[in-house]
């Protein structure tokens, strides 16, 4: 790739050349995990991370994918139609770009870079003992499933958080007119 949006786990590396299709050999400086969202033709959006991306400067916005480095980690190469097809268990990858070029043409997979979410790592062992609302709040009020699961996966114990409950309370309804009975007696306070 050319472009470090969406890597993570980057680390250097020394006099390490990639090869492009006329045979120029470029340096490629970093290596990492790059998130990116592929688009499909039909729409479909799927997020992936490509492990042992390799970010090449001089490669500008464009990124190159080894079908030979897929081969070698156990996905199954095939086509359909013109389109090459990489597929591993239920996860099926379509290069459905076709690009023209003047004695055939070239695969290719519309991409939109993510931009690197990641804040923090984990620091919490299994078992150890967490402030629930303290838990909650670094994750940012997460929404409350995805806290449960968290929470089990580290052992603590969550129950539901007050400020969220505040935040998904609705206000009650005030009625238009009040009945006599109802009515205040004293002039600015409020009866219920």
């Amino acid at each position: 790739t050319g472009s470090l949006e969406g890597m993570r786990n980057l680390k250097d590396l020394n006099d390490d050349r990639v090869t492009v299709g006329d045979g120029t050999s470029i340096v490629a400086e970093k290596i990492g995990d790059k998130i990116i969202t592929i688009v499909q033709e039909d729409g479909n959006e799927r997020d992936v991370i490509l492990s042992g991306c390799k970010y090449v400067p001089k490669l500008g916005p464009f990124s190159l994918f080894s079908l030979t480095y897929s081969k070698d980690k156990g996905y199954k190469l095939g086509n359909e139609g013109k389109s090459i097809i990489l597929r591993k268990g239920d996860f099926k990858l379509k290069f459905d770009r076709i690009i023209n070029t003047k004695s055939g043409y070239v695969c290719g997979i519309l991409t939109k870079g993510k931009k690197n979410t990641d804040v923090a790592n984990s620091t919490l062992e299994k078992s150890s003992l967490v402030d629930v609302n303290y838990f909650h709040e670094l994750l940012g009020h997460f929404g409350e499933q995805k806290t449960h699961e968290i929470a089990n996966y580290y052992g603590v114990k969550f129950n539901s958080c007050s400020d969220c409950a505040k935040a998904k309370a609705k206000k009650a309804n005030v009625p238009k007119s009040i009945s006599d009975e109802k009515r205040s007696k004293l002039p600015g306070s409020v009866s219920f």
